[in-house]
């Protein structure tokens, strides 16, 4: 579902709690304004540029278990030397959340594994943890990498 779908539905419930209880005027006035806005936001839903690309949400859709596919790899921002008392706050090193791609796969206990750029194999995180010392890699979406098309000369 899309942002401009969603905010239909919110439409949808705002205009429910004009309407009940209301007067008859008030009420075909809360659903006539509902209608329009929802008309001009529909006008537009075929505009919209699709930015996923091929990606599939891993909160829609997960690849076979061991097939190996292009992933998102969502990491958190963490500081070096978090838990360093001798080092000043001021010199700690942050390092702010970055999104890549990699070569990956889930795992027969559905855990996600991916390769980065050096070969080095990493197991991802559920979610998000709190500990800032800790960099938390999440996978968001992922694509067949059969569906990758080879650049083609013109």
């Amino acid at each position: 579902m899309n942002v401009l779908e969603k905010i239909l539905e919110e439409i949808s419930e705002v205009e429910k709690e004009y309407v009940t209880g209301h007067k008859v005027l008030y009420a075909l006035g809360a659903t006539g304004m509902a209608t329009e806005i929802s008309g001009i936001i529909r006008s537009h839903m075929d505009n919209v540029p699709d930015n996923s690309a091929g990606w599939i949400p891993v909160s829609e859709k997960l690849p076979e278990v061991g097939k190996m596919v292009k992933i998102t790899v969502h990491s958190s921002e963490w500081i070096g030397d978090y838990y360093s008392d001798w080092v000043p706050e001021e010199e700690k090193t942050y390092h702010p959340e970055e999104r890549n791609v990699y070569d990956g796969y889930i795992d027969r206990v559905g855990m996600w594994k991916f390769y980065d750029e050096e070969g080095s194999f990493h197991a991802c995180d559920k979610e998000f943890g709190t500990n800032k010392g800790i960099v938390y890699d999440v996978v968001t979406a992922w694509m067949p990498k059969e569906q990758i098309e080879p650049y083609k000369e013109v």
